[in-house]
Parts: C-alpha cells; structure tokens; sequence
C-alpha cells in the first residue's frame, strides 16, 4: 500500500492527510481488525489523543484518512465542519470516525459518548452516512460504538435504488 502523507494547517489545527492510492485496501470485516490496520499505517501510537476520518466507497475500499483534530494526553477537541469537510471533499457518503486512546484503556468518556451522539446529528443533516465511532489503543485493541450498541447506523438506502451496504 503507498500513502501520500501531506501535511497542512487550518484553524490552528495540524491535519495529517493520507491518501490511499491502491484500491485493493478495504475496510477489515469489522471493528477488532481495525486496530491492527491503524497500528501498521503508524496511526495509533501517538503520545496525545488524535482524531482521524477513515471515508470509504459503497464497496469498503478507503479513500481517505485524515487527522482532524490532535488534542492532549486525554482529550481532543472535535470541529464537525473540519471533519465533515473531509468527508465531502473526499466525494464519498459513508465514514467512520477513529481516535486514540494514549493510556491504553479503550473504555468511552462521557465525552466520547457525547461527541458519538453530535456527530450523527451532524452526519443524518448532510445525508451522510456515519458508520462506526472506533477507539483504539496503542497495542491496536479497539472498542466500537455500533459492536457496543450505543451507535446504530441508517440503512443504507440511496434514492432510486434499495440496495443494502456490503456486509461488513
């Protein structure tokens, strides 16, 4: 796999843009292989919480990664236009959001929760679809809000068509 990583700033906010530029990278089966994919792109080892958007086709190939948001040993701040820009300007729908948690444990905040919760909201108001809000640790352990039942996705409905996603 080649990644392409650019580095930018915007709102004071470093971003970490990697481009995956071979279609044959798709998204694991579900959340446990997730850790290890972040932990081999280098992504999950950061000493402070970061905040990436992983937007992938209707056939689970990824698109895009990108870092937005980088915070401290324990939180990060979350700006949903930033985030969402990313998904738009990557020209597809569907999305999950992967953070890191330094110390180790995978256990959700309140604020985790709570940041789950605004971007649905953000997510169902520009038609996209958010699939998964993943935590990962340093040793690529993860825990997924939708494997948790906390996150239940839309179906994956387009206009004109009823199709179901690919299962994942």
């Amino acid at each position: 796999m080649t990644i392409t990583r650019n580095s930018t700033t915007r709102s004071r906010q470093a971003q970490l843009e990697l481009r995956i530029t071979q279609d044959e990278e798709h998204l694991p089966e579900d959340a446990r292989g997730l850790g290890p994919l972040m932990k081999r792109w280098g992504l999950s080892a950061s000493p402070q919480e970061c905040m990436w958007v992983i937007v992938y086709d209707s056939m689970l190939a990824v698109r895009t990664v990108m870092e937005v948001a980088r915070g401290a040993h324990i939180t990060v701040d979350l700006h949903l236009p930033t985030m969402l820009s990313a998904v738009l300007t990557a020209g597809c729908e569907r999305f999950m959001l992967v953070h890191n948690h330094p110390n180790g444990t995978v256990t959700p905040t309140v604020a985790d929760f709570q940041l789950t919760l605004d971007v649905m909201e953000a997510a169902n108001a520009c038609g996209l679809y958010f699939e998964d809000h993943i935590i990962v640790s340093p040793s690529g352990k993860t825990y997924s809000f939708v494997d948790s039942g906390f996150l239940k996705p839309a179906p994956y409905i387009k206009e004109g068509r009823n199709a179901a996603a690919p299962a994942r």
